[in-house]
C-alpha cells in the first residue's frame, strides 16, 4: 500500500524533512522485514502508511482564492463538476464565497450537486457534452448571454477512462473530449472576450501522462492526423467488467514509432494517458499563445472516484462492498485531491505542472514527451486547424 501510494505520499517532494522521513521508513521497513517476525513487520508497515495517510488527508491548508485586493468573488467554470474531484473543488470553492458555473452532462445531478454542496453554483447555462462540438457552442452562447462578471478560474477537470470508440466529429473519444473538448470550449470562451485578462486556466491532468506518447505521424502528415482518430492509439478494452486508465499489456508498434523515450517508443498504452499528456502540453503552450493568460497542470493523486471503481474489477455484494472499503482506505480522498488542485491554482504560472504534493515539477524530472516542443507546438497547430474546419 504504502509502494502504491508512494507518488501521492512523497514522489518529487523536494523539502528535506520528507526525504528524510521517507528515507527513515525505507529503512525501517527493510530493518524489520530482516529481523523481526511478519507481525512486526505488519506493525510497522501499516504505522508508516497510517502516518503518511493522515498528512495527506488533513495535513495540507486549504488555499484560498482571490480575484481582487477587496476580495471579491472569483467567477469560476469547473468542468466535471457534479461528482468526483470537481465537485470537491466546486464545494470548497462555494465555501470560500466565490460564483461556480457548472459544466455538467447530467442536469439532474447538477442540480442535485448545487442543491446539496454547492450553495454559490449554477447550472443555468444547462448542460454541456464535452464530446460534441454542437454541444460546446451552445453552452458558451448561454454563457455568454448571462450577467456574469468575466471568467477568472477555468478547471478543465472533466475525464474518464476511454475505451475503444470514437467522438461525434470522428477523434478518438479520450483525446477527444479530454483535449479538443476543452480546448474548444477555452477557444470560444477567449474569442467572444468571457476570459478576464489574467484568468486562470487548470488542467487536472495525470501522471498516467508519463505513459502517454503521440505517434510520429503527428509530425510527418501535413495534417497531423495520422494517429488522432484511433488508427493506432486507442482505449482500453475493458476486462471483467472494467476499463484501465492504460493498457497492460500495451500494444506493441514499431520502433521509435511513439514519441518517447527509446526504450518506451514501441509501446502504445492506449488513449487516457496520452489525453492527459496533450493537458500538460496545452497548459505549457497556453501563455505562449494566449498571454496574460495563465495556466497549469496538476496531478491531482491517485483519488478514490467512480472512475477508480471502473477501473477496478466489476464485482457485486458483499465482495464489492469490502473492495470499496478498500479502495476508500487505499486511494486519496477527493477533499485531499481538490486541495492539490487548488494548490495549483493559488500559484499557477507559465504552465508548470505541479505533482500530487501541491510542488512544480521542474522540467529535468518531467518525462521526455512532456517537454517535447515540436508536438507541444504542433498539436495547438491542427487542433485550431482542425476545430475551424470539422463538419459539425
Amino acid at each position: 500500500m504504502l509502494l502504491i501510494r508512494s507518488p501521492d505520499f512523497f514522489a518529487f517532494d523536494t523539502r528535506p524533512i520528507y526525504q528524510y522521513a521517507a528515507f527513515a521508513g525505507v529503512v525501517l521497513t527493510l530493518f524489520v522485514m530482516c529481523t523481526g517476525t511478519l507481525k512486526q513487520s505488519i506493525l510497522v508497515l501499516a504505522t508508516l502508511f497510517a502516518m503518511f495517510k493522515s498528512y495527506d488527508e488533513v495535513g495540507r491548508p486549504v488555499p484560498v482564492l482571490q480575484c481582487s485586493a477587496q476580495g471579491r468573488p472569483c467567477n469560476i467554470v469547473i468542468t466535471g463538476a457534479n461528482s468526483g474531484i470537481g465537485l470537491a473543488i466546486a464545494k470548497e470553492l462555494s465555501t470560500q464565497g466565490h460564483r461556480i458555473i457548472m459544466a455538467c452532462r447530467s442536469e439532474q445531478k447538477c442540480l442535485k450537486a448545487v442543491k446539496d454542496v454547492v450553495p454559490l453554483g449554477t447550472c443555468q447555462p444547462g448542460t454541456v457534452d464535452l464530446s460534441s462540438l454542437t454541444s460546446i457552442q451552445h453552452w458558451v452562447k448561454k454563457v455568454h448571454s448571462l450577467e456574469h462578471q468575466k471568467i477568472d478560474y477555468f478547471f478543465a477537470n472533466a475525464g474518464f477512462t476511454p475505451s475503444d470508440n470514437s467522438t461525434k466529429f470522428g477523434i478518438e473519444s479520450g483525446l477527444g473530449t479530454m483535449h479538443f473538448g476543452h480546448f474548444h470550449m477555452l477557444q470560444l470562451l477567449q474569442q467572444q472576450d468571457l476570459l478576464a485578462p489574467q484568468a486562470s486556466i487548470i488542467y487536472v491532468a495525470s501522471d498516467a501522462l508519463r505513459l502517454g506518447a503521440f505517434h510520429q505521424s503527428l509530425l510527418d502528415t501535413a495534417s497531423g492526423l495520422g494517429d488522432l482518430s484511433g488508427e493506432i492509439t486507442v482505449g482500453c478494452p475493458p476486462r471483467s467488467g472494467s476499463v484501465a486508465p492504460f493498457c497492460l499489456p500495451p500494444t506493441i508498434v514499431e520502433k521509435y514509432d511513439m514519441r518517447t523515450a527509446p526504450y518506451l517508443s514501441w509501446l502504445n498504452f492506449g488513449s487516457y494517458p496520452r489525453a492527459k499528456l496533450a493537458n500538460l502540453l496545452m497548459a505549457r503552450e497556453i501563455p505562449k499563445r494566449w498571454r496574460p493568460l495563465k495556466s497549469s497542470s496538476v496531478m491531482p493523486g491517485m483519488v478514490h472516484t467512480n472512475m477508480a471503481t471502473r477501473s477496478a474489477p466489476s464485482l457485486k455484494g458483499l465482495p464489492h462492498y469490502l473492495q470499496e472499503k478498500f479502495m476508500a482506505l487505499l486511494l486519496r480522498s477527493t477533499r485531499a485531491s481538490a486541495t492539490v488542485v487548488l494548490m495549483a491554482a493559488k500559484n499557477v504560472d507559465d504552465g508548470s505542472y505541479v505533482n500530487g504534493q501541491g510542488q512544480q515539477v521542474p522540467d529535468n524530472q518531467l518525462p521526455i514527451q512532456a517537454v517535447d516542443q515540436q508536438v507541444q507546438e504542433k498539436l495547438w497547430d491542427i487542433t485550431e486547424k482542425f476545430l475551424a474546419n470539422v463538419d459539425q
